[in-house]
C-alpha cells in the first residue's frame, strides 16, 4: 500500500496508461469505461467536451499514481511538473482530487468541475437557507451569517434543532456544554453553503423581478434578413453624454431617433436643449416631437407602395399617441400601421404585488445603435458621463467656469469670442451627424442580417473590384488574386433594398395634417371640451362653422378632432371610420378686456349657441307643453281677478301705497342743526374729491409733456455728444435747461399726491 511518506529516488518521468480501444457510447477506453457504470453515462454525455477530455486526463493519471512504486507524493510531484502553468494541475490541486477519488470510491464525478455530490444537509435545511439568500437583496453572504447567528444564540435551525439537540444527537456519550462552543455540524462551510445557493437568475428573479433576470435567459433571436426598406421603423428618445451651450447656458441635449431596422440608416433625428419652461419644469422630450418626427420620415422618404409601413415605438415620452395612430390609419388608408413595445405585467414572486416597467430590449436595434454612437462620440468635449458615477472629475469645475462666464455682461459679439470647455448646440448636432453618417458606411460590424461582400484584387495597392469582374482575367492571372471579404455597410444594404422598389410620395395636403394635433373627443351637450397645457377649450357649431349636412353626430357620439395649436380658433371633425363631419367654432375664447366690441361678438356667439343649439330644441320639443302651462295660467289669473284675492305682500304694497296714512303722519320733531348735517358731509367728501382728482389729472398732464419734450438720446444728439460704451457719464450742457420750476412743482405736487 502506498502512502504519503513513501518516497523513491527514481526521478523518471510518470507513465499514464495508455489508452486501448475506445467505447463507442462514452468516448472512454475500455479500462476507464469500466470504473463509469453505466446509470452514470448520462452524466458523462451531460460534459461538454473540453470537460469530458480533462477528465479522462485526470482518470488516466489517478489511475497511474494509485499504482506508482514511487508513492503518492513523489508521483504527483513529477506530474505537477510536466503540466507547470496548467490552470488546475498544480500539486495541491492534484492531491486534492486525488484523495477525493479515492474516498468517492474512485467515482469519477468528483474530478468533474461543478459537480455536486450527493449533499450530508438536510433538505429542510438547504431549502430555509435558499429561502434566505432570496430575501438578500445586496449580499447573499449574509444568509450565512443570519444562519449562524440563529444557531449561536440557541434558536431552532430547521433540518437540525437548536445546536443542543443537534449535539445531544451527534455525541450522545458527551454531557452537553451550557454554553456554545463553536461547533457547527459538517458541510457548514463557507464554500459549501454557497455551492447550495440559488442560482443568479433565481436571486435576480426574487430580489429584482423578470425584468432583471431575463438577461440570464435565453431569449428569441429576431432576424431581420427578409425586412425591406421602411418595412419597420423604431423610434426612442435619447440623452446625450455631451452638455452644450444653450444660449448663455450649459445644458443637457436630448433628442428623438428614428431608424431603419432593415438597414439600421437614420430616417430622422431631433435635438432639443433641456432648458427650463415657464414654470421651472425641464423641457423634455413629448409625444408632439415624435408626430413631428414622422412629418420628416414621411416628407423626405414618402411610402412603399407594394407592402406596409410598421412604426415600433414605447409608451413613454417617445410614443405615438392613440389620436396620431387613428390619424394615421385614416391618412394612409391603413398601410401605416403602430406597435408598441410590451410592458411588464408580472406578479412578483416575492410578494405578489405587480411588477411593472417598459422592455426596450423588444427594440434592442436602436438601443444598440445608441451604444456605438456614444462611444463614438466619447472623445466630443463637455463629456458629463452615462451615469452620475461615471461623469469625469472635471465636470463641476468646468460648468462653475462656465457659469462665471456667462455672469459678465457682454454684448452677443463678445459672448462669442470667449472659449468655452463645452461645445455650443449647434456645433454639437453638426458633430452627431458627422457620428451618424461614419455609422451607416462602416463595415466592421457583426449586425445580423447583413451580408457579406466580397472583391478580389492582384495584389497590395490595387483597388478592390467585385467578383463579377475576376471572369474576365486569364486564367493565369487568377491563381494570383487576392479574394477581400467584408461585411456590407448600412448604406450598401440601403441602397441595395431600395433598388427596383417604387416609393409614393405623399400629399401635400396630408403632410400638412400632421402637422395638426389630434384628440380623441365625445359631443357632449352639442359641444366638445377638452384641456390642453392647463387650458380648457369648448368648441360647438356656429353660424359660420357647422357640421355637414347629414353627418351630424349625436350627443355623446366619438369624434377625433384636428386643431393647430398656434390657432385654436377652429376644430375640423372626423368620424372614425375617417369620414370628414365638418367644423365647430371655439366658444369662450379669451378676449382683451379693453376691446368692447370683441367682448361683445364673443358674447354674442355664445348666445347664438345658447339659442340655436340649446333653447331651440327644446322650445321645439316642448311647444305643446309649453301652450297647455300658458293656457292653465291665463284660467288662475281670471279667477284671481273675479274673486278679488290678494297675497300679503299685494296687501302690504297696497298699503305702503295709502296717501292717507301718509299724510296723517303730520309731526317733524328733529332738531334744525341736525337737519342737514349728513348732507353737508357728503358735498364736502365729494368736493374733496373731485378737488384731488383734478390735481391729479393736471399733474400727469404736465409729467407727460414733460416726458414728451426731450430725451436723453434726443439731447446727446442736439449737442453733439458721443457716448460709447466705455465713455462717462456726462451731466446736462451748460444752457440746456431740461428741469425747469413747472417741472420741479410737478414733481412736488405728484410727490404730495401719492
Amino acid at each position: 500500500m502506498i502512502t504519503d511518506n513513501e518516497t523513491t529516488t527514481d526521478s523518471s518521468a510518470l507513465q499514464p496508461f495508455s489508452p486501448s480501444a475506445l467505447s463507442t457510447e462514452t468516448g472512454l477506453d475500455a479500462r476507464t469505461a469500466a470504473l463509469v457504470p453505466p446509470h452514470h453515462h448520462g452524466d458523462w454525455i451531460g460534459l461538454g467536451l473540453a470537460e469530458r477530455e480533462r477528465v479522462r486526463e485526470l482518470l488516466a493519471v489517478m489511475q497511474a499514481v494509485e499504482s506508482d512504486d514511487r508513492g503518492v507524493v513523489q508521483a504527483l510531484r513529477v506530474v505537477a511538473l510536466q503540466n507547470n502553468g496548467r490552470n488546475g494541475w498544480a500539486f495541491s490541486n492534484l492531491r486534492t482530487l486525488y484523495y477525493s477519488w479515492k474516498g468517492a470510491g474512485r467515482d469519477w464525478r468528483v474530478l468533474a468541475r461543478k459537480y455536486r455530490r450527493e449533499s450530508s444537509l438536510p433538505a429542510a435545511f438547504v431549502d430555509h437557507l435558499k429561502t434566505l439568500v432570496l430575501r438578500e437583496h445586496r449580499s447573499r453572504k449574509q444568509a450565512i451569517h443570519r444562519v449562524r447567528e440563529a444557531w449561536r444564540e440557541g434558536r431552532p435551525v430547521p433540518g437540525y434543532g437548536t445546536w443542543r439537540e443537534w449535539f445531544a444527537a451527534t455525541w450522545p456519550d458527551r454531557d452537553t456544554p451550557k454554553h456554545f462552543c463553536g461547533d457547527y455540524p459538517q458541510g457548514w462551510g463557507q464554500s459549501n453553503l454557497y455551492d447550495r445557493m440559488p442560482s443568479r437568475v433565481q436571486h435576480a428573479i426574487a430580489t429584482k423581478g423578470r425584468a432583471a433576470a431575463e438577461k440570464f435567459l435565453p431569449h428569441v433571436v429576431r432576424d431581420p434578413s427578409k425586412l425591406r426598406f421602411l418595412e419597420l421603423i423604431t423610434i426612442d428618445d435619447f440623452e446625450t453624454d455631451v452638455r452644450a451651450i444653450h444660449g448663455r447656458e450649459v445644458v443637457k441635449v436630448r433628442g428623438i431617433l428614428a431608424i431603419d431596422v432593415a438597414t439600421r440608416t437614420v430616417l430622422g433625428v431631433g435635438f432639443k436643449p433641456a432648458v427650463e419652461g415657464d414654470e421651472g419644469q425641464r423641457v423634455a422630450i413629448t409625444r408632439a416631437d415624435t408626430q413631428a418626427l414622422l412629418r420628416i420620415i414621411f416628407e423626405s422618404h414618402g411610402v412603399p407602395r407594394d407592402y406596409p409601413m410598421t412604426i415600433l415605438c414605447e409608451n413613454a415620452a417617445a410614443a405615438v399617441t392613440a389620436e396620431l395612430e387613428a390619424s394615421l390609419d385614416i391618412f394612409f388608408g391603413g398601410q401605416v400601421r403602430v406597435t408598441r413595445t410590451s410592458m411588464l405585467n408580472f406578479k412578483t414572486i416575492a410578494n405578489g404585488f405587480l411588477e411593472t416597467g417598459g422592455r426596450p430590449n423588444l427594440k434592442g436595434w436602436i438601443e444598440s445603435f445608441f451604444n456605438l454612437a456614444w462611444n463614438r462620440a466619447g472623445s466630443l468635449p463637455g463629456q458629463k458621463g452615462s451615469r452620475y458615477d461615471n461623469k469625469p472629475g472635471d465636470l463641476e469645475a468646468k460648468l462653475s467656469y462656465a457659469a462665471k462666464l456667462a455672469a459678465y455682461e457682454t454684448t452677443d459679439e463678445q459672448w462669442a469670442q470667449f472659449r468655452m470647455p463645452f461645445m455650443s448646440l449647434d456645433d454639437l448636432v453638426t458633430a452627431f451627424n458627422e457620428v451618424f453618417r461614419w455609422m451607416e458606411n462602416r463595415t466592421d460590424h457583426k449586425l445580423l442580417g447583413f451580408d457579406e461582400v466580397r472583391a478580389w484584387r492582384l495584389g497590395p495597392g490595387d483597388e478592390p473590384k467585385p467578383l463579377e469582374q475576376l471572369a474576365q482575367l486569364a486564367p493565369a492571372e487568377q491563381d494570383k488574386v487576392e479574394i477581400l471579404a467584408r461585411m456590407e455597410s448600412p448604406a450598401e444594404r440601403k441602397a441595395k433594398l431600395m433598388r427596383g422598389v417604387e416609393f409614393l410620395k405623399v400629399p401635400v395636403p396630408v403632410i400638412a395634417l400632421l402637422a395638426f394635433q389630434a384628440k380623441k373627443l365625445t359631443l357632449k351637450n352639442h359641444r366638445v371640451t377638452f384641456t390642453l397645457r392647463d387650458t380648457g377649450y369648448t368648441y360647438a357649431e356656429t353660424g359660420e362653422c357647422k357640421l355637414r349636412a347629414g353627418a351630424r353626430a349625436d350627443n355623446g357620439a366619438e369624434i377625433l378632432g384636428y386643431f393647430d395649436d398656434k390657432a385654436m380658433a377652429r376644430l375640423y371633425c372626423f368620424a372614425p371610420n375617417g369620414a370628414y363631419l365638418g367644423e365647430l367654432a371655439r366658444l369662450g375664447a379669451p378676449v382683451d378686456i379693453k376691446d368692447d366690441k370683441a367682448l361683445g361678438e364673443s358674447a354674442a356667439a355664445i348666445a347664438r349657441f345658447y339659442h340655436t343649439q340649446i333653447e331651440g330644441p327644446v322650445k321645439t320639443l316642448l311647444a305643446g307643453d309649453n301652450a297647455a302651462a300658458l293656457a292653465e295660467r291665463a284660467g288662475n289669473d281670471a279667477l284671481i281677478a273675479r274673486w278679488g284675492l290678494m297675497t300679503p305682500a299685494d296687501r302690504k304694497k297696497k298699503e305702503r301705497a295709502s296717501l292717507s296714512r301718509t299724510l296723517a303722519a303730520d309731526r317733524y320733531d328733529a332738531p334744525a342743526e341736525e337737519r342737514f348735517a349728513a348732507g353737508n358731509a357728503a358735498a364736502r367728501a365729494i368736493g374733496a374729491a373731485a378737488h384731488c382728482q383734478a390735481e391729479a389729472l393736471a399733474t400727469r398732464k404736465r409729467l407727460r409733456a414733460r416726458a414728451e419734450r426731450i430725451s436723453d438720446e434726443d439731447r446727446d444728439n442736439f449737442l453733439g455728444i458721443e457716448k460709447g460704451p466705455d465713455a462717462p457719464a456726462t451731466t446736462d450742457a451748460p444752457g440746456l435747461n431740461v428741469t425747469t420750476e413747472a417741472d420741479a412743482d410737478a414733481d412736488n405736487t405728484y410727490a404730495d399726491y401719492r
